[in-house]
């Protein structure tokens, strides 16, 4: 197959993704915050996110942009590493913790989290944004690139299975990333 051709089926496609998009957002299917890309962002950026270095870097084509400190998943399942994608990109989500996370929360630090925590509220642990990768945790897609709401454990091995990042950290790496960006975990 010619470059011509894979360019002219790649640019078919993601005109394709953004009529679905578009769709999408008109039944409202997609929710509020949810945002395909920031100030077009080109497709050539990518990150690779080194686990017992806590430390996730941003590259566009094969140059080094920047990088961050974040915490990592306390313990990494094979299904973790590798090479994924950004599947959404979500600005001030809402949390629902799964009823383990409630559990452990309420055993370790004697908090009765609600199901459901709103933006900007201060037991969100989401943070200002939720990016959803392709991985899987637990047999679930439940692999997570998110804000915290709390920057102290940034640099150690703390969640459950997502990649947590300084507040302003992440609002800085979204304006780069659109749904479709690679992700490798090593």
């Amino acid at each position: 197959i010619s470059p011509t051709i894979i360019k002219k089926e790649e640019s078919q496609l993601k005109h394709f993704r953004i009529i679905a998009l578009l769709f999408a957002v008109r039944i409202g299917l997609i929710p509020a915050g949810f945002s395909e890309a920031q100030e077009n962002p080109s497709d050539e950026y990518r990150i690779i996110i080194t686990v017992n270095r806590h430390q996730l870097a941003l590259y566009k084509e094969d140059q080094p942009v920047k990088s961050y400190q974040i915490a990592t998943p306390k313990k990494i399942l094979k299904s973790t590493l590798g090479a994924h994608y950004i599947e959404s990109i979500e600005f001030d989500p809402w949390w629902f913790p799964a009823d383990a996370t409630r559990k452990a929360i309420l055993k370790q630090e004697g908090i009765n989290l609600p199901k459901a925590i709103p933006p900007n509220h201060s037991l969100n642990a989401m943070g200002k944004v939720k990016m959803r990768l392709s991985c899987f945790i637990y047999g679930k897609k439940l692999c997570f690139l998110h804000g915290t709401n709390k920057p102290w454990l940034i640099g150690q091995s703390v969640s459950r299975g997502c990649f947590r990042m300084r507040n302003e950290d992440i609002l800085e790496l979204a304006q780069f990333l659109k749904i479709g960006t690679p992700v490798i975990i090593e």
